[in-house]
């Protein structure tokens, strides 16, 4: 299963796992319950972007450990399997550069009517590298 990964990463630049996470209603009603709760918690702050009008989500930037701590499994193992991607990814070497994740994730939260407009943070440049 790990080789399809890369296989897909370097035919197409990106991957897609269909039905890894949150397959189920239950799954997603879980997450959405857990990400409130952070929200609900006050440790979402507005973005900088906001400003700039790219969205208006509020985010919190958090590890799989506390996200646990704070009674969020289900989050806490999608952080978890974001770094387990990379690993099988970098374990498999062919991909051109080694993947790294942050030690934590950002979690957006977004209000009725949320809006995210789409962008890109990098880009690839003619040789191959991220700009």
């Amino acid at each position: 299963r790990d080789a399809r990964l890369v296989d897909g990463l370097l035919a197409d630049g990106f991957v897609v796992v269909d039905g890894l996470v949150l397959a189920t209603d239950a799954e997603r009603r879980a997450a959405r319950a857990e990400a409130e709760s952070v929200d609900k918690a006050g440790r979402l702050e507005a973005t900088i972007q906001q400003a700039a009008g790219t969205r208006d989500d509020r985010i919190a930037w958090v590890s799989a450990a506390d996200l646990d701590a704070s009674g969020c499994p289900t989050l806490a193992a999608l952080a978890r399997l974001q770094r387990g991607l990379a690993a099988a990814i970098n374990a498999d070497g062919r991909w051109r550069e080694r993947l790294t994740v942050p030690a934590a994730s950002m979690l957006a939260c977004y209000g009725a009517g949320g809006r995210y407009k789409w962008h890109r943070d990098n880009h690839w440049t003619d040789d191959g590298a991220a700009g």
